[in-house]
């Protein structure tokens, strides 16, 4: 086996092993559909509106740290999806999700923020493209 024939051995072994790892990432859940949330997503939607409300800029700063890293781990393994959120602003994400939770108290961070997502999801992007401003 000559350098050529291995190197692409070797690229081919490398895809394949991404690619099942990928697919297995994009169905984490167990068999019934649950599966862990971390972070400020697990918290009730009137827990994060009542600290912010109260002045705790620290916990609004960790909840637009989530949900920019929520949004990238979808993009990574949402199938056909380069950017499903619309919104770049992480200010203005943030201010999106603790809108629409402030009027639904009683669920969590991350099934509100799932919910605005899908909604999004028929806009999302499919491949890289310039940023617009809208005004």
């Amino acid at each position: 086996m000559d350098w050529r024939s291995s190197r692409l051995v070797k690229a081919t072994t490398i895809a394949l092993a991404c690619g099942w790892l990928a697919s297995h990432a994009a169905q984490a859940a167990d068999a019934k559909g649950n599966f862990a949330v971390n972070g400020i997503g697990a918290t009730s939607c009137a827990e994060t509106v009542g600290a912010i409300q109260h002045g705790h800029a620290a916990v609004r700063a960790e909840l637009s740290s989530w949900l920019m890293g929520y949004i990238t781990a979808l993009n990574r393994v949402d199938h056909n999806t380069f950017d499903i959120m619309a919104i770049q602003s992480p200010v203005a994400v943030t201010n999106l999700v603790l809108n629409v939770c402030s009027k639904n108290s009683k669920d969590n961070v991350e099934g509100v923020t799932n919910s605005i997502l899908k909604l999004f999801s028929s806009i999302k992007l499919t491949k890289s493209s310039s940023l617009m401003t809208v005004f």
